[in-house]
């Protein structure tokens, strides 16, 4: 029955739980340790010029193209990795490559390997300098050119290229039975395939980047973390504990638990190199956090990349949904607001 002080969270959890006020700024605490991150606290937890949780980099996972190298290789195809190290990971490599790996290997008339798959088509924004789904003022970003670019890129590989799996959630099981070259997903995933019994060899690249993109915004990550509940007795003690005993107790026992792991001991020194060169760039998308963002999202994205919907008309029909739901969450507050 005591009285709870901190709560694990995620960069989804903001701006819902702060506009409750469940959340306090951590601002007057936060500086750079050996575990936690300033950039990422506020990359992860900025709401309105303050910032509401702790981040360290362990906690911190940047979004990625996994993909089947035993697959690449079989195809004699060059890998993502490869392209992005000659400095030729574009969106025009990705695509070709994409199409490249998408097969009907017996003939019948019926594509049965594709070449990417994701539930998660928003993590092409960054590529294009766009952070988000909403500007720092909290307006959509729907009708900003980067956005219609990027919409109109995933329709000619999904609708017309035909080389993306049109489902939404089969993704992992097309990966895992060798059906898919390669997902966007959180670079985790490897350990996921890994208990799965996946036995070919696998790996991760950056997403690919729009030529034209020249802002130092380029990938997405996600980002857990931890807050201080708002009605905490002692906020400073609070911060002190996330900061010199928690998070370093919470990254000890991540690294243990990988190092004790029969099944996956996590990255290679290579993949942690990766990882440091990716995050700098690395943004979360906060609008996530709204209530059914994500979920108004993919119906925009199906109707794009799915249905070949036009993309204005996809917009035009989305944008009232999704500014219902950023309205009906900015509404969820007591008097005082979030300054309380």
């Amino acid at each position: 029955g005591e009285q709870v002080d901190i709560y694990p969270s995620n960069y989804m959890d903001s701006p819902t739980l702060v506009l409750k006020n469940i959340f306090l700024p951590v601002d007057d605490y936060l500086e750079d340790t050996e575990y936690v991150s300033t950039d990422l606290s506020r990359k992860g937890y900025g709401f309105r010029g303050k910032t509401y949780g702790f981040v360290s980099q362990e906690q911190v996972t940047p979004c990625v193209i996994v993909y089947n190298k035993t697959m690449f290789e079989n195809n004699g195809e060059k890998t993502p990795l490869e392209y992005y190290r000659e400095g030729n990971w574009t969106w025009e490599t990705f695509r070709q490559v994409a199409i490249n790996m998408t097969q009907d290997q017996n003939n019948d008339g019926v594509t049965d390997q594709y070449g990417f798959a994701t539930w998660l088509q928003h993590l092409f924004l960054p590529t294009a300098g766009l952070s988000d789904y909403l500007d720092q003022n909290i307006n959509l970003t729907l009708s900003d050119p980067r956005f219609v670019k990027v919409a109109n890129f995933v329709q000619q590989c999904g609708f017309r290229d035909k080389s993306f799996v049109r489902g939404t959630y089969d993704w992992e099981e097309y990966f895992a039975n060798g059906m898919v070259a390669m997902i966007g997903e959180r670079s985790s995933t490897l350990s996921t395939f890994a208990y799965k019994g996946m036995t070919d060899e696998i790996d991760f690249a950056p997403y690919p980047q729009d030529p034209e993109n020249t802002s130092d915004v380029k990938y997405a990550a996600w980002v857990d973390g931890t807050s201080i509940v708002s009605n905490t007795v002692n906020s400073r003690a609070a911060a002190e504990f996330i900061k010199k005993y928690w998070i370093p107790a919470l990254s000890g026992a991540q690294k243990k638990a990988r190092e004790e792991s029969t099944v996956w001991n996590g990255y290679t020194d290579e993949q942690k190199a990766l990882i440091s060169e990716i995050l700098p760039n690395a943004y979360c998308m906060n609008s996530l956090g709204y209530q059914d963002f994500e979920l108004n999202t993919r119906t925009l994205w199906g109707k794009i990349y799915r249905d070949g919907e036009s993309v204005s008309t996809a917009i035009a029909s989305m944008t009232p949904v999704l500014q219902s739901g950023i309205d009906r969450t900015l509404a969820d507050t007591d008097k005082e607001g979030v300054t309380k």
